[in-house]
C-alpha cells in the first residue's frame, strides 16, 4: 500500500510541475492549473467508473497496473477469492450438517419463535407427517394436534419432553423433546414403541409370574406354620422348618412388592383417588406402631413435623413411602442410634419429607443405583436384616405418581438422609 501511495504522490507532483512549467511559458497560470486538475480528476473518475462497473458485474476486471486504483482492485479481487472459498467451505459444511440431519433415526424439526417450521428432515415426514419443503412457514402446533404438543410449548423448562402418538400411525408412540436456542427451537421426535412394548412385556410377565407364585407360596407358608405348631417336633427339624419359613415369607414379600411395582407402573394417579393427608399425624401413628416392634428396639425416632401442612395424595401410597424409608433407616443404623423424621417446606416452597439416620452411610458410587430393583450395597447384610431389595424402587415410582422425586445424601461413617420432594401445588 505504501508503494501505491508514493506512486500517487509522484504523479500528483509531476502534474503540478507540468502545470507550473506550462503556466510559466504561456503566462496562463490559472488555466494550466485548472486543466491539469480537471485532467487528473477525470482520470480518477474514469478509473473509478471502471471499478464500479466491475463490482456491479457489468464488465470484466479492469486492467489497472499502478497506483491506488491498482492496490484497491487487487485487494477487492483477493477478498472476493477469499469470500468465494469461505462460502464454498460454508456450503460444504452446511451440506454435511443437512446430510447428517437427514440420516438421523429421529425426526428433527427446526422452528422459529413463532412456532413456524423452518426446516425438517426426512424422518419428520415418516413420524410426524411434516414435510420440510411443503410445510415451511406453517405453525407446528397446527399440524400436530395432540394436546401433549401444546403442553410442550407451555412448559417453562429449557428442555421439554412429552409423549404422543404418531399422527401417521396410531400404534407408534413418540417422545417429543423441545430444545430452545436463541430465537428458535429444535423439536426432536424419537420412536419409543419398541421400548414401551418391551416394558409392557416385562411388566406383564412380572405380574403374571407374581400372581402364579403368590398362591403356592401362601400355601407353603401356611403349611409350614402348621408344622411348626407341632409340639412333638424335634429341635433339628424345627430349625430347618423355621429357616424354610423365613425364606418362603421373604419370597412372598418379594412377590407382593413386585405386584405393587407393576401396579404403580401401569396405572395413573387420579385426583379422585387422592385425599388431603395429615402427614404429621399419619407418620406419628406409624412411628408409634414401629416403636413397639423388635426392629426398632433401642433406636430413638424423633419427629420434627409441621402439623398444619397437608399433602394432596393417595394415603396408602404416601405412607408406604414413609414406611419404606423408615424400614431402610432402621435396618442400616446401629442400636442406640437416632433417626429423625422431618416434614415441612424448603426454601423453594416444595414439600419435603426427610428421614435422617446416623448409620454406616453409603459410598458415592452406590447412590445413583439405590432405587434400582434388587440393588444392594451389601447383599449379605441386607439378607441378614431382611428386606426385598424393592423398597426404594417402590418409593421412586410412588413419588413419580405424585410428581415428586427422591434425593439421597450420604457420608460414609456418618449416616444418610433420604428426602422426598413434592411440588408446592400439592400443599393443602
Amino acid at each position: 500500500m505504501q508503494q501505491a501511495i508514493s506512486f500517487e504522490r509522484s504523479r500528483l507532483a509531476s502534474v503540478a510541475i507540468g502545470a507550473t512549467v506550462l503556466g510559466a511559458i504561456s503566462g496562463h497560470w490559472a488555466l494550466c492549473y485548472a486543466v491539469s486538475g480537471i485532467g487528473l480528476a477525470g482520470y480518477n473518475v474514469w478509473r473509478g467508473t471502471q471499478v464500479a462497473r466491475w463490482l456491479s458485474g457489468l464488465r470484466s476486471e479492469p486492467a489497472v497496473y499502478e497506483g491506488l486504483w491498482s492496490f484497491l482492485v487487487s485487494q477487492i479481487h483477493r477478498e472476493r477469492q477469499q469470500n468465494r472459498k469461505t462460502r464454498k467451505d460454508f456450503n460444504q459444511l452446511l451440506k454435511r450438517y443437512r446430510d447428517s440431519a437427514e440420516a438421523l433415526p429421529d425426526a428433527a424439526v427446526l422452528i422459529d419463535n413463532q412456532r413456524q417450521i423452518q426446516w425438517a428432515n426426512r424422518k419428520a415426514r415418516e413420524l410426524l407427517g411434516i414435510d420440510g419443503v411443503l410445510d415451511r412457514g406453517q405453525r407446528v402446533d397446527n399440524l400436530l394436534r395432540d394436546p401433549g404438543v401444546q403442553q410442550l410449548f407451555e412448559q417453562d423448562d429449557p428442555v421439554r419432553k412429552t409423549q404422543i402418538r404418531s399422527p401417521q400411525d396410531e400404534t407408534v408412540r413418540l417422545t417429543l423433546r423441545l430444545s430452545r436456542f436463541g430465537k428458535g427451537a429444535l423439536l426432536v421426535a424419537h420412536d419409543i414403541s419398541t421400548i414401551l412394548a418391551a416394558q409392557e412385556m416385562r411388566q406383564s410377565f412380572v405380574a403374571n409370574a407374581s400372581h402364579e407364585l403368590r398362591t403356592p407360596l401362601t400355601t407353603v407358608t401356611g403349611h409350614l406354620e402348621l408344622l411348626l405348631d407341632n409340639p412333638d417336633l424335634d429341635p433339628e427339624s424345627e430349625r430347618s422348618l423355621r429357616s424354610v419359613s423365613r425364606e418362603s415369607s421373604r419370597m412372598l414379600a418379594i412377590v407382593e412388592d413386585l405386584l405393587t411395582l407393576t401396579s404403580l407402573e401401569n396405572t395413573q394417579l387420579q385426583d379422585k383417588q387422592c385425599d388431603d393427608i395429615d402427614v404429621a399425624a399419619e407418620t406419628a401413628s406409624l412411628v408409634d406402631a414401629l416403636a413397639r416392634s423388635p426392629k426398632a428396639s433401642n433406636r430413638r425416632i424423633t419427629l420434627a413435623m409441621d402439623p398444619a401442612l397437608k399433602l394432596r395424595g393417595r394415603t396408602t401410597e404416601i405412607m408406604s413411602i414413609v414406611q419404606n424409608l423408615l424400614d431402610n433407616a432402621l435396618r442400616h443404623s446401629d442400636p442406640d442410634s437416632e433417626i429423625t423424621v422431618t416434614w415441612g417446606r424448603n426454601s423453594l416452597g416444595e414439600l419435603t419429607l426427610s428421614i435422617q439416620d446416623n448409620g454406616e452411610g453409603i459410598a458415592p458410587e452406590h447412590l445413583h443405583h439405590l432405587t434400582e430393583r434388587f440393588y444392594r450395597v451389601d447383599a449379605g447384610r441386607s439378607r441378614e436384616f431382611g428386606g426385598t431389595g424393592l423398597g426404594l424402587s417402590i418409593v421412586k415410582h410412588t413419588l413419580n405418581r405424585h410428581d415428586g422425586d427422591l434425593h439421597i445424601a450420604s457420608t460414609v461413617g456418618q449416616g444418610s438422609t433420604f428426602t422426598a420432594h413434592f411440588p408446592a401445588e400439592r400443599a393443602r
